[in-house]
């Protein structure tokens, strides 16, 4: 039996070449497809190894600001301290050094503010 003149036996010699090169190319392929998922996990490995590494040096240095951060607010906070009492101090010296009178009108100033009954005046 002849096809395109050619004979039914050549037919068959072109059919399983043409058949070889297909699975050869499927091979191809394949081979390029687990190549490249080889190559995606291993950049998807080192991808997670270096956000791992970002992770804890940010962690770190974060640590680190949070110290720093105490330390100043610690220092800030003794400053502060230490105007209060200095301030407290100054005061005391001055009121040491008014007169008994003085006194007495600036404890009714007081008593007026807090009670609202104007100093000099009976309840």
């Amino acid at each position: 039996m002849r096809w395109s003149g050619r004979s039914s036996t050549e037919t068959r010699a072109v059919v399983p070449s043409a058949l070889d090169d297909l699975l050869s190319t499927e091979r191809d392929v394949a081979e390029q497809l687990q190549a490249a998922d080889r190559s995606a996990a291993a950049l998807i490995a080192a991808a997670r190894a270096d956000a791992g590494t970002i992770e804890r040096d940010a962690a770190t240095e974060l640590t680190r600001e949070i110290a720093a951060l105490d330390e100043r607010d610690a220092a800030a906070r003794a400053e502060l301290a230490r105007g209060i009492a200095d301030a407290g101090a100054k005061l005391a010296a001055h009121y040491r050094t008014l007169p008994p009178a003085e006194i007495a009108r600036l404890a009714a100033v007081i008593v007026a503010a807090i009670t609202g009954v104007a100093p000099g005046t009976a309840p």
